[in-house]
């Protein structure tokens, strides 16, 4: 099962950071404020896009090895995963929760693509204008 999600998971991502690029294309994030992290928004935009390619290539990457750990170097073994295998997807891991963390920044810190942030910027009511 764990070949699959690799696979599955390799051609989600795909989609996945090209739709993150288009967000940034229209994303408009306010100046001069400061996430917890001491970023500024664009700053915090860019880093999360770099992160979604790196984690992209990393993933693909990830998934050929698993490929090829299944299929032509332990295939006759019980134990088919190596343990450098597990290390580095841990270490992937913890590059996606910083990237997570970037995203999550972008929206609640930043309002990015957020509808009732900008109504409230703007003085307008959510409850009223988002029904």
């Amino acid at each position: 099962v764990g070949w699959y999600n690799m696979l599955a998971a390799a051609i989600v991502t795909f989609f996945t950071v090209a739709a993150g690029f288009y967000e940034m294309l229209l994303a408009q994030p306010p100046a001069g404020t400061t996430s917890v992290w001491g970023l500024q928004a664009m700053e915090t935009m860019v880093w999360h896009g770099v992160g979604g390619v790196i984690l992209l290539f990393l993933i693909v990457a990830m998934t050929v090895w698993r490929g090829f750990q299944r299929y032509v170097w332990n295939c006759d073994r019980a134990r088919q995963v190596q343990w450098s295998y597990l290390l580095a997807g841990l270490g992937i891991f913890a590059l996606m929760f910083v990237h997570g963390t970037l995203g999550a920044q972008l929206a609640a810190e930043f309002g990015v693509h957020i509808s009732a942030d900008r109504l409230l910027e703007i003085g307008q009511d959510p409850n009223l204008m988002l029904k």
